[in-house]
């Protein structure tokens, strides 16, 4: 098998475990949290999840909470509707929902402080150099929601970076140093 088909199968597996919400990753996991939020979901795949857990993991301000939340809302209705809606084909669904998140993704960062978008924009600069320069797709550097936490904590030292969701061991020795450079610029 060559190596460009094992990167294809890897990449669309990692991609069905994104959409299934398997992952630990938050941004798979904001559905979730609003359904618990407003009462609905109570734990499996998609549910028991608090916003507060949200916003501890993100140290969202108040009024970040009230505008974040609505977007949320949104989104997980039209994730409901998507994933109930057999006529589409998956890939177009798949489609669908990766516009979905890019959308929430987008509302989301409008939300955040210039300081903190300033700081979006470099990290996703240096996380398309990263990849640009191991040849793998900007998400297996560091995924998008990922980013996002590390923006909110803005971590000055990689202690502090252990505590950012999203990130392990693997890819805080990997990237830390870069990440750390980038935040206290």
């Amino acid at each position: 098998m060559s190596l460009l088909r094992s990167s294809r199968l890897a990449l669309v597996a990692l991609s069905g475990l994104l959409m299934a919400g398997t992952t630990g990753v938050a941004l798979a996991q904001p559905l979730a949290m609003m359904a618990a939020a407003q009462g609905g979901g109570g734990g499996g795949r998609r549910g028991g999840v608090t916003l507060d857990a949200l916003t501890t993991r993100l140290k969202l301000t108040p009024d970040q909470q009230e505008k974040i939340k609505p977007i949320l809302a949104d989104r997980d209705t039209q994730m409901t509707a998507l994933r109930g809606d057999q006529s589409a084909s998956q890939d177009d669904r798949r489609a669908k929902m990766m516009k979905i998140r890019t959308d929430t993704n987008d509302k989301i960062n409008a939300v955040l402080t210039p300081d903190q978008q300033a700081l979006d924009q470099r990290l996703r600069d240096w996380r398309k150099t990263e990849s640009e320069k191991l040849n793998l797709p900007l998400f297996f550097v560091l995924s998008s929601s990922t980013l996002r936490n590390i923006v909110l904590a803005r971590p000055q030292n990689l202690t502090q970076l252990k505590s950012v969701h999203g990130l392990g061991l693997d890819k805080i020795e990997k990237f830390g140093p870069g990440i750390i450079q980038v935040c206290t610029t």
